[in-house]
């Protein structure tokens, strides 16, 4: 009876101490989950590129909105993948000059001068940098992405990439939920007549006439003008690089006063 009695007060000891560890973690535990919550809609901060195959940095985007949800994705899968395209790259390059240096079955000698140089030299030159930037409209908000690639040649390219929706949503909206539907070829048009009239500063024109390909603006569809933004005085068009303009441009951001469009708007 003494032994049980000692057997019964040890597991009522252990079942009281895991009944509060139990309270323990939902209570405790669920509140700093809480306080750890991001308390903003939006924030990020540039992180600096690491990597032995390519250089550049990219924000790293927090918040509770779920526009900030999407590009902190969308980041983090453009330069995993842009990783991947890079190591593949170096990795050609590398075999291609490892074959360099065989000749007919004899490995040729190589120089010993400077080697500590030749093998921190990067194996290929590719970089990437990106960067964000968010807009709060009176009932939309936005986070756009803008990346600069290059991936050798003359030239690299350069886009955007932007994620709306309404202020606490929860689904993304294209512009064609933003755009009334009996006014979306008005709303084109509208478009097309100010990018035919459009010189953009810094950059040279001839005779007042609009830099950008006239062919490239007038095929434009509401399909195309798949990245925007809307804030409080603004609505903002984003072009991709060559998309409707010489490379010299790069890729464009394209206001409108918001008092033109707003007639157009579903909202």
């Amino acid at each position: 009876m003494h032994i049980k009695h000692k057997l019964l007060i040890t597991f009522g000891i252990l079942a009281f101490l895991a009944i509060n560890v139990l309270v323990f973690n939902y209570i405790y535990i669920d509140k700093v989950q809480e306080v750890e919550a991001p308390s903003f809609a939006f924030d990020y901060y540039l992180e600096e590129v690491e990597d032995e195959y390519f250089t550049g940095s990219y924000p790293v985007v927090s918040g509770y909105a779920l526009v900030s949800k999407e590009a902190f994705t969308y980041v983090k899968n453009t330069i995993e993948n842009f990783r991947k395209e890079a190591y593949d790259s170096s990795s050609i390059i590398k075999e291609e000059a490892d074959d360099t240096e065989v000749k007919e079955g004899e490995v040729k000698e190589s120089k010993t001068e400077n080697t500590e140089t030749e093998n921190t030299t990067p194996i290929s030159n590719y970089s990437i940098n990106m960067g964000a930037n968010y807009f709060a409209g009176n009932v939309i908000e936005t986070v756009v992405i803008g990346t600069g690639i290059y991936t050798g040649g003359a030239n690299g390219t350069s886009f955007y990439k932007t994620f709306s929706s309404f202020k606490n949503g929860e689904v993304l909206l294209s512009i064609e939920d933003i755009i009334k539907k009996d006014k979306q070829n008005d709303f084109v048009n509208l478009v097309k007549n100010k990018l035919a009239v459009w010189n953009p500063e810094d950059f040279p024109v001839e005779d007042g006439e609009s830099p950008l390909f006239e062919d490239a603006v007038d095929s434009l569809s509401l399909g195309d003008l798949t990245s925007w933004a809307i804030d409080k005085d603004e609505f903002v068009l984003y072009f991709d690089e060559y998309q409707i303009g010489p490379g010299a441009l790069g890729a464009i951001s394209f206001p409108i006063p918001l008092s033109e469009v707003s007639n157009f708007l579903s909202f």
